[in-house]
């Protein structure tokens, strides 16, 4: 470099100039990691706030959980121990059925002749014997035929039936265990078939019906405790059908005091109460449904709605 270089100004400015824009990049750059510096010190604080009640959520999360798990393992044991329960309760039944299974056997014998027999029955006459009572009935090539009686523990007579070929059939009384005539009926075919009529304990009538297979079917008179009439029905199938009226005691007249109908069970058309001396006392009527179609008309004594 010659020596007018090194003297000349402008050279000497243009090298300060260099100088102060170096020194103003650098004073940028120390202000801009200052900057960054001041961001990141500023940032951490809300974060470390945010981590905080991140991790405190999740332990309260976690707490939730655990006592979920806590009662579910709650559940499961009183469920076990409910099972084991039962499972005892069950245990202690069939113990005691077997017991009882077991004192029937002794108490349930079949005698022929006199002797006891294990093996079925074939011909001739059978007697049951049960801890309660007894049944006697005949067998005709090992089926139950002719009459069989059942007796109470003390050897009262309680049921005469008749058999063919194991099927009820024919007539059968139903006794007291005083002796007196309970009820009489009919079978037919296994089932309960005809006229049947049934008594209170002291042979006074209580009723007179008629089935048909197990089913009322007909006409059924009830008794009062005096064995006067009471009530006339009909039945069909086993189900009220028909007119039914039910009569006063004889203390009283005797007189109708009530005339209603049925249909299948249904009380239908009119139901119709009286007084004593044949007046009317309420009417109702209803549809076939056996709903009211009105209030009830009522009547007095002499005979004017009420």
């Amino acid at each position: 470099m010659s020596a007018s270089t090194i003297n000349d100004p402008t050279v000497e400015n243009a090298d300060k100039d260099q100088e102060t824009a170096a020194s103003f990049q650098m004073n940028e750059k120390h202000e801009k990691e200052h900057e960054e510096v001041e961001g990141e010190i500023e940032e951490e604080p809300e974060e470390a706030a945010e981590r905080k009640a991140e991790e405190e959520e999740e332990a309260a999360e976690k707490i939730e959980e655990d006592a979920e798990d806590e009662e579910d393992e709650k559940e499961r044991l009183a469920d076990e121990e409910e099972d084991r329960k039962d499972k005892e309760e069950n245990e202690k039944d069939k113990l005691e059925e077997e017991k009882e299974r077991l004192e029937d056997e002794k108490e349930s014998y079949v005698l022929k002749d006199g002797k006891k027999v294990t093996e079925l029955p074939t011909n001739g006459l059978y007697e049951f014997h049960y801890e309660d009572g007894k049944t006697l009935v005949n067998f005709k090539n090992g089926k139950k035929n002719g009459e069989a009686l059942t007796y109470g523990e003390e050897g009262e007579l309680l049921m005469r039936v008749n058999f063919v070929d194991d099927k009820l059939e024919g007539p059968a009384t139903q006794y007291y265990f005083d002796g007196n005539v309970e009820t009489t009926l009919h079978y037919k075919n296994d089932k309960k078939s005809g006229p049947m009529t049934g008594y209170s304990q002291n042979n006074v009538k209580r009723f007179d019906a008629n089935l048909l297979n197990d089913q009322l079917e007909g006409m059924f008179i009830s008794y009062d405790q005096y064995g006067d009439k009471s009530q006339v029905s009909y039945y069909k199938k086993g189900y009220l059908d028909g007119p039914s009226t039910t009569f006063f005691p004889k203390s009283q007249g005797g007189g109708i005091c009530r005339v209603c109908h049925y249909e299948k069970g249904q009380l239908v058309k009119e139901d119709k109460f009286f007084y004593p001396d044949g007046k009317p006392l309420q009417t109702t009527t209803y549809d076939d449904k056996g709903r009211a179609l009105v209030y009830p008309t009522n009547f007095k004594p002499s005979g004017e709605i009420a």
